[in-house]
């Protein structure tokens, strides 16, 4: 086998015992167990038999000082703080320091170490030595140094292939020592420092050390580390850097730590590094999976058309299957536009006023004057019998939660009914005054009306029963969405805003700010990931995380987008004047 002379070269090396086991490097089963345990791969301590902690994505065992550990492993520091661990022999040996895990060094006598500027950084018992590394006492010089790596020249005996009488270059013979010069040609044929060939215990069937591997066929040494990205795990596996920060991990594997602007790791094959151009993919526009239809421009799918309803909106709602929408004022007509793009089906028209539209997952319902609630089924678009509601606390906003209705008349008071009898209305909010009213949405828990009292009033309602709470006073217009339980807003010239409704507060937090943002907003959609948003003049339909941002992302160019109509698994659907149109989310 290939002998471990590269590592021990020159006069101060240390003659480490790789294994974790007895110093004649024992080759029992049950230790080649403890070894296996001590260098299993993980990601938390859990994965590890206790007591070994998870260090540097492997096992180890703890430790205070290096007598703690195996002969020859030093005591090193672990990433948290204040904690310390016995190295493990693949740790041991390095080139570089990047050969090296955590925040450890490649010292001068290629071995990894503690990186220090005194000897308060390193372990006890250790010292800092004059080359910045930590060791033990009885490895320095009198000058306080690690010996530095030499390669020399062979002397007498260190000629590469030398065997001895009957020996051979694999198995080594009397002959073939590494010579009394220091040389490391006849170790690296294969013999250890007394010739008789034996072989090491931390060498795979390669005859290499672990991490290491012979790749250019020079039998005579084995010289490529397996930790480099041109060589990860294996001569021929490489990991592809070139557009963003890709490494080979402490398990010798490809990993992609982060993708540079415009590209991802959408095959999710992490040895092809950051592989797709998010900028002009179009099955992979702006992030990976999400797919245009058209053509992907600076990572942005323009948005595609489905149909026209006959006449401006007045009233929309997202169903499962089409995005209804009410035309017309004096004579109403009632249009469902099938989202896979089939045509726009008129499904009602009567002489009356809309006032109102919401739906669920079910129906379609309209407040329609003199009739009252009337449903729509979403599955067999048939009209059903409309739930009364009088004349004096008839809908100009409605919303749909659970089983019942909320609406907010045109005074501001709110009001609740079941879905399958409006007949018994219960008032939630009072009157503010004569068209005071501007918005209603309805989360979870609370209800959330906007109403004008100089200045655009937000309050909340608990669903549960409870007095009406103060949120918000904004100087601008308000457009709200619910989601959950988290009503989202988009105020005119100042931005979007969340708020959640705490039952146990008797003062409401004020809302939260996602993003300072100018303009008019047309509209808000949220899945409860982003939220998603048009603004007047904009020709954009933006994207938000729920978390907040320093700005909007843009899914998508459309030409002057007037509303949001909803957004379902795949798609923000937008309007603009009559045409109905989609963006992939």
């Amino acid at each position: 086998m290939k002998a471990l002379g590269r590592w021990f070269r020159g006069a101060g090396a240390l003659g480490i015992a790789f294994g974790l086991v007895a110093a004649c490097g024992s080759d029992s089963t049950e230790d080649k167990r403890v070894l296996a345990e001590l260098s299993q791969g993980c990601v938390l301590n859990s994965d590890c038999k206790s007591p070994l902690v998870c260090v540097f994505r492997k096992c180890h065992e703890q430790c205070t000082e290096t007598r703690d550990c195996p002969d020859g492993l030093l005591c090193v520091a672990a990433d948290e703080d204040g904690l310390r661990v016995c190295q493990l022999p693949t740790e041991t040996k390095c080139y570089s320091t990047h050969d090296c895990p955590g925040k450890q060094v490649c010292g001068p006598d290629g071995r990894c170490r503690d990186f220090c500027d005194s000897t308060a950084d390193c372990g006890d018992g250790q010292t800092c030595a004059a080359q910045g590394a930590c060791a033990e006492p009885e490895e320095l010089d009198p000058e306080g140094k690690l010996p530095e790596i030499d390669a020399g020249t062979g002397g007498s005996g260190g000629v590469a292939g030398s065997a001895g009488s009957g020996g051979t270059a694999a198995t080594g013979g009397a002959g073939g020592t590494a010579g009394s010069g220091g040389g490391s040609a006849g170790m690296d044929a294969g013999v250890d420092a007394s010739g008789d060939g034996s072989a090491d215990a931390n060498a795979d069937a390669s005859g290499c050390l672990a991490g290491m591997a012979d790749c250019d066929s020079n039998p005579a040494d084995c010289e490529t580390a397996l930790n480099q990205i041109t060589s990860c795990g294996s001569c021929t596996t490489t990991c592809d850097a070139s557009n963003g920060n890709v490494i080979c991990n402490s398990s010798l594997v490809c990993e992609v730590v982060a993708c540079n602007s415009g590209f991802g790791n959408c095959d999710a094959n992490a040895g092809t590094g950051c592989e797709t151009s998010l900028v002009s993919d179009a099955a992979n526009c702006g992030e990976c999976g999400r797919v245009c239809n058209g053509t992907c421009s600076n990572g942005q799918c323009p948005a595609e058309s489905v149909g026209m309803v006959p006449g401006t909106p007045q009233f929309h709602a997202l169903g499962k299957s089409d995005v209804f929408v009410v035309t017309g004022s004096g004579t109403y007509v009632l249009t469902r536009v099938p989202k896979d793009g089939s045509g726009a089906t008129p499904m009602d028209t009567d002489t009356a006023t809309v006032t109102a539209m919401a739906a669920d997952g079910k129906s379609v319902y309209l407040a329609v004057s003199g009739s009252g609630i009337v449903p729509y089924s979403q599955s067999t678009y048939q009209k059903g019998a409309p739930l009364s509601v009088p004349a004096n606390v008839f809908p100009k906003y409605l919303a749909v939660q659970g089983s019942a209705f909320y609406w907010e008349v045109s005074t501001g008071a709110v009001y609740t009914a079941p879905k399958d009898d409006a007949s018994p209305q219960l008032p939630l909010a009072p009157s503010v005054a004569t068209n005071a009213a501007r918005a209603l949405a309805v989360t979870s828990n609370a209800v959330y009306r906007l109403t004008y009292q100089s200045g655009y009033v937000l309050e909340a309602i608990p669903i549960a029963g409870g007095a009406l709470a103060p949120v918000a006073t904004f100087t601008a217009p308000v457009a709200m969405t619910t989601w959950g339980d988290t009503v989202y807003l988009g105020v005119n010239n100042q931005g979007v805003y969340r708020h959640t409704f705490d039952p146990k507060k008797t003062t409401q937090d004020a809302p939260t700010q996602l993003l300072p943002q100018t303009g008019t907003f047309y509209g808000l959609a949220s899945d409860g990931v982003d939220v998603q948003f048009v603004r007047a003049s904009s020709g954009f339909v933006y994207s938000l995380p729920v978390t907040g941002g320093s700005s909007a992302s843009i899914l998508g160019p459309i030409s002057n987008p007037d509303r949001v109509y909803g957004v379902d698994g795949q798609w923000v659907w937008v309007g603009a004047s009559t045409t109905v149109s989609k963006v992939p989310k």
